[in-house]
Order: structure tokens, then sequence, then C-alpha cells
């Protein structure tokens, strides 16, 4: 556990700006400054962690980069001006290094550094802070913390760019810097000062304006889509409001050589849940579990949990706050006793149906929940694994009935991808499952399930999330 002290900054720096929103719609090539031909328009793309390519769908919305030799970067036509904020989706595949040019000049990695790539040089959201060939000591900036995601699913980067000053005479009077980068809704980075331009630039200068550059790849596809910016602007406010700050002492647990086991209370699904444990693994996959539905309520990389609510002066709230990349699933109870393979999955389990019998622990600390449903004994094991890629969940049910189903995803969109894997709502995520384990996609009104039956034929399950 690390108590400290924080001061946020972030409204201090943009608290008397105001922003005009752009958008770069990527429903052809016109918008980018004379394209390769390793550039092409598609609506959707299938591919997978293990994968360099992938299989394109017509249509607009996103643009992706063929492997080819000789691959040319991806310039946009508009012009950034002045200090702005970026943001913008990007998917990379297994092995791919890629980039983004802020001016065309300020480079922040994005390539695939699933979980935690070898190369420290080449992780997703490292920053040069200067030019190889411009100084005498070349550094970057490493993130904060490793919240990326696996090749194949959709990540976000924010970015809060403040462009160089300069005089009258053209003198340099102030440094470009990132005040704030955000990478799947993590703070990353905040106020690194750039030297000048990045490896790679197409810009040897400074200026206060110029366009994103997307940097080809010329061995892996990576793609992009929902490119928007905004030109930050001053605003007419006193300059009192703009200095405005406030000093917060959290107190940060974090999983330490084995996993940490913290039960709370957990804002979810707008309301407030008073049956959680959220379990810290030393690998960064973190899980919160709800002890009265038996269901994995949602998982992050990255830090722990702020426990400032449940500890700071008489702990009211109770509340543990997830520190990394959050991917929120339902609070559906994961089993259900249905009539039959189409009805609907209930919402929660009734409270005389649902008995918590406590947890235990492996050699290695993994958590296993014990419970008795509707008179079955239900016994869930949550594990990390060790190279920090996923979960793996083993479930194991005694005396299963015939009507016993269990819902292993739900999402918007899920996508079988063969031999066992999934991806869940709009490349959210993966589900692995043994590929002789044969799940059924259900179809609702708006969004689809992965369910497989209990009984005589299947008393456990054992499947991971990878994300």
């Amino acid at each position: 556990m690390k108590r400290f002290a924080l001061l946020l900054f972030g409204s201090i720096l943009y608290s008397h700006f105001v922003f005009s929103q752009s958008t770069i719609p990527v429903l052809n090539l016109d918008v980018f400054e004379e394209p390769g031909a390793n550039w092409v328009i598609a609506s959707d793309l299938t591919t997978d962690f293990n994968k360099s390519t992938a299989k394109l769908v017509s249509g607009d919305g996103i643009v992706v980069n063929i492997p080819t030799k000789g691959a040319t970067n991806l310039v946009t036509k508009a012009q950034l001006k002045g200090d702005v904020e970026i943001d913008f989706d990007f998917l990379t595949t297994k092995g791919s290094r890629s980039a983004v040019y802020i001016l065309g000049r300020y480079k922040i990695q994005l390539s695939d550094s699933w979980p935690d790539g070898a190369d420290p040089l080449s992780r997703v959201g490292v920053i040069d802070v200067n030019n190889a060939e411009n100084s005498f000591s070349f550094h970057t900036e490493q993130p904060i913390s490793n919240v990326g995601k696996a090749p194949g699913l959709w990540q976000h980067l924010k970015v809060k760019f403040k462009s160089p000053a300069f005089d009258g005479s053209g003198k340099k009077t102030e440094k470009a810097s990132f005040e704030e980068v955000y990478l799947n809704g993590v703070l990353i980075h905040q106020g690194i000062a750039l030297e000048g331009p990045s490896n790679g630039s197409g810009f040897n200068d400074e200026r206060t304006e110029g366009p994103l550059v997307f940097q080809a790849d010329e061995d892996h596809l990576i793609a992009f889509k929902n490119i928007q910016y905004k030109t930050i602007e001053k605003a007419d406010q006193p300059l009192a409001a703009a200095r405005r700050f406030r000093m917060v002492n959290p107190i940060i647990v974090e999983a330490e050589g084995e996993p940490y086991v913290l039960r709370s209370y957990l804002l979810f699904d707008k309301g407030k849940r008073t049956h959680v444990i959220s379990v810290g693994n030393p690998d960064q996959t973190n899980y919160s579990y709800d002890l009265k539905q038996g269901a994995i309520l949602q998982f992050w990389r990255g830090g722990f949990v702020d426990a400032t609510d449940m500890w700071e002066s008489r702990g009211e709230p109770q509340l543990a706050r997830p520190l990394g990349a959050v991917t929120t699933l339902s609070s559906a109870p994961s089993f259900a006793l249905l009539s039959n393979s189409g009805s609907i999955w209930p919402d929660s389990i009734p409270f005389d149906d649902f008995h918590n019998k406590g947890y235990s622990f492996d050699a290695d600390k993994n958590v296993t929940f014990h419970y008795e449903y509707n008179g079955l004994n239900v016994d869930d094991k949550i594990s990390m694994v060790g190279d920090g890629t996923s979960l793996k969940r083993e479930v194991r049910v005694a005396n299963a009935p015939e009507n016993l189903y269990f819902r292993i995803a739900q999402g918007k969109v899920i996508e079988s991808l063969g031999k066992g894997l999934y991806v869940i709502d709009g490349k959210s995520y993966y589900i692995k499952v043994d590929e002789h384990v044969k799940p059924v996609i259900r179809e609702l009104s708006n969004s689809e399930e992965l369910v497989i039956a209990f009984g005589k034929k299947l008393s456990s399950l054992e499947y991971s999330i990878i994300w």
C-alpha cells in the first residue's frame, strides 16, 4: 500500500481555455496529402493477437495501413494550429511498429508492446524528448502505467499538446510540450517538455502549426479511426479562476509479490455494489467480483486501486476506485436456470437462491470463490497468467442439471475468430475457450451473448479473458 500527496494541476493548465472541435472524416483518402498505395479505407477488419495482417470489410470509417515495401506515412491535409487536443482510436497487429507525429514533428509511439514490449524505446505511449541526430543525450519518456491492449483490439489515445512559442525575431521562448497524454482513459504522461522534432519527423524546424502524421509499417497492419482535434483558445476568465487547484492525499493499494484481495463497495451500473471483492495481481491484471451474483464485474490492466474513500477520515463511502484502463462487464449473474436455450437471461439471482460460502487460495494465492446457487455447489477460480496477458477462469458445478446455462460474455457484437477464440463488444477484449467446447452466440434485440449449457456432458468450464 502506498500513500502520498499528489497535486492535480491539469485544471490549472486548461481551466481558462475553450475548445473548437474538428473531425477528420475517414470517408475516403481525400482528407490526406498524397496517400501512398499502402493506405486504404474500410468499415471493419478481422484479426487477432497472433496475426500481423487482417481481413478487411468494404466501406468507410477506418483508414488502414497494408504492409507494403516502401510504405509511406499518412499526412492529414488539416493543419493543427497552436495548442491542440487530439483524440483517435488505433488498432495494432502483432509486432507492429508505428507512431503519430503531432504537428508532423513530435512523436508518440503506437507500437505493439503487449503485454510489455522487450524494447523500451518502442513501447506504446513512449515519447521522444529530443532527436538522436541533434542531441548528445537522446532520451525518451516512458509511460507511467502500462495499459496497452492486445493486438487486434481498439485502443484510444488522447493528447493535450502545447505548441512552442516564439518572439518577434523567431527565437523560441517556450518549448513544445505534451501537457497530458491518456491511453485507454488512463493518464500516462504529464508535463513532458520537448527539445525539438523527434526521430523520423518530416520536418527539421519547429513551428506552431502542422499536420497529424501517422507512421506506416512495411511489415504489419495498423488502423486508425475517429480522428478528432480541438484548437485550444484562451477564454475571458479572471486569472484567479485559472489558478484554482486542489491538493489530494490518495491512498494507493498495489499488489506486490502476490495477489492483493480487497473487500469494498463499488460504484457500478449507476448504483453502489456492497458485496464486492477486487483482486490485484502483481502482473497488473486486476478484476472485481460480485459476491452476491457470482459475476466478474470488471477487469483492468495497470495500477490496482485508490482506496482513499475507504480509509481516509471515517472512510464513509467505502469505495475502491480502479487505477487502470477498465473494461466493464455485465452485473447479471454468470449462471442461470433457463426453461429453454432461448429464454431471457435474468438480471439478478433472488436473494434466497444464492448463498456465499467464502473463498480460498491456491499455492499462488489465486482466489476460488465458493457459493451455492439454487441448491447447486459452485467453485469459481480466477487466476492470473504469468506473462500478464490474461485472466483464466475455471468454473465447476456439482450435479449440474440440463437446464443450467453459463454466460461467458455479453456485448453488442460477438465475433467468432475460429479455434475457440472470440472477440467481444467492438473489439474490446477476447475470450478463448477450448476449441472442442462449443458455446453458442445468442442474438438479442440490441446485443449478443456467448452461452454454454452445463449438465451431464459438461460439469466444468475453463476459459481466458485476454486484452
